[in-house]
């Protein structure tokens, strides 16, 4: 039995994100045979999970580098300033305290406890969940100075690494796990009347639907209510929800142009702007079809993978690891062909024109979720990591 520490780069005080969920998956899993132990930068919601499990915790000060996802940003300067501040050596003291075999940091920003566990001499497991564009050469080089085992949440986010040569032996593609039993997927005709009936929607109606962590660019919300628009002026029975985990700046320009957009077709009363829900099956009984726009690469795309296994038809643009949810599925021809509304209201239209296709989709995304990333599957891709990590020490 090794010890395995894991510092998670964020804990949200109310909402795990897809991150979250993904490296609590890998926390429970790594439990059942090691002795795993958390730290975490502050409480929340991932925390409480943890604590449930009965599975030790402890709170550290340390900063995500949040630069590393700027376009143009040099994030050697915010590293810099967060060593100064004393972070380093919170996470040193942590880190000389606990003593554990491996030290396992998740995403791309979590750098600090990767760069000290490295000084320290602790072997590190970087659980990669989301696509790093291939020209952070900065980024990369420091990754490979500090020689992890990496585990891609996807194919596509281990393919820049693959790409510069880093040895197969210390990579590993670990999809997440759908269990629905987790995720209620079961109650849903109980709840698919709750929410419609709170935002006073006709059971009759059509609801087409897309879930963010929230209002950006990149999650492309401002794509599908451009896609939805033509279809909704033609068939006044079709609602649009729009659901994001975090609080909308209602200030903010990418906001105001989506609205403006919505009030420019009279679309108001149809397009609902859904606040956090903390038992997101609400959300996805609610709707017949779940969109997934993101404009860049997803390192898996985890909404797409939920509405399947709530068995939803769900659309999507072919961004990084989408493909292979999509793939894997059977489901390439709700692939949109291009980045733009005009390709993916041309994948959306079929399905809002046939019911009896809605529900063959549906039923086939729900069996195909646990087929392709159930339960089952994960054990098997996770004894794999472990022979990696076996071959590793």
């Amino acid at each position: 039995m090794k010890k395995f520490a894991f510092f998670s780069h964020i804990c949200q005080a109310n909402a795990m994100s897809g991150a979250e969920k993904t490296m609590f998956q890998l926390i429970q899993k790594m439990n059942e045979k090691h002795c795993c132990l958390c730290i975490f930068p502050q409480s929340g919601e991932l925390s409480r999970q943890v604590d449930r499990l009965k599975i030790p915790t402890t709170f550290c000060r340390y900063s995500a580098v949040w630069s590393v996802k700027d376009l143009q940003g040099d994030f050697q300067i915010e590293l810099d300033h967060i060593r100064s501040q004393g972070e380093d050596e919170a996470i040193r003291r942590t880190m000389q305290s606990l003593r554990p075999d491996y030290i396992v940091v998740n995403t791309s920003v979590n750098l600090l406890p990767a760069i000290i566990a490295k000084e320290e001499n602790i072997p590190v497991i970087w659980f990669l969940q989301e696509h790093v564009p291939i020209y952070k050469e900065q980024w990369f080089s420091l990754v490979q100075r500090i020689e992890p085992v990496i585990i891609g949440i996807s194919e596509s986010v281990l393919e820049p690494f693959r790409s510069r040569g880093y040895p197969n032996h210390k990579m590993h593609c670990l999809y997440p796990c759908w269990n629905e039993l987790d995720h209620h997927a079961l109650r849903s005709e109980k709840m698919h009347r709750q929410l419609r009936r709170r935002y006073q929607i006709p059971y009759s109606s059509i609801v087409v639907g897309t879930v963010a962590i929230k209002v950006n660019v990149q999650k492309g919300i401002w794509h599908v209510v451009r896609a939805m628009a033509p279809l909704m002026k033609q068939d006044p029975s079709i609602h649009l929800m729009l659901r994001a985990t975090k609080p909308i700046n209602h200030k903010n320009a990418y906001f105001r142009q989506i609205r403006e957009h919505i009030a420019k077709h009279r679309l108001q009363n149809r397009v609902h702007w859904i606040p956090f829900v903390k038992d997101i099956a609400q959300v996805y009984s609610a709707l017949d079809l779940v969109v997934v726009p993101s404009v860049l690469p997803e390192g898996f795309g985890l909404t797409a993978l939920e509405g399947m296994g709530h068995g939803k038809p769900v659309v999507a643009y072919p961004s990084g690891g989408l493909q292979e949810i999509f793939l894997s599925t059977s489901n390439k021809r709700y692939l949109a062909k291009d980045i733009n509304p005009s390709a993916l209201r041309k994948v959306i239209r079929p399905l809002l024109q046939s019911d009896e296709l809605r529900q063959q989709v549906g039923e086939r995304n729900q069996i195909q979720a646990i087929h392709q990333f159930g339960p089952d599957m994960y054990d098997k891709r996770y004894k794999m990591l472990e022979e990696k990590l076996e071959g590793c020490s």
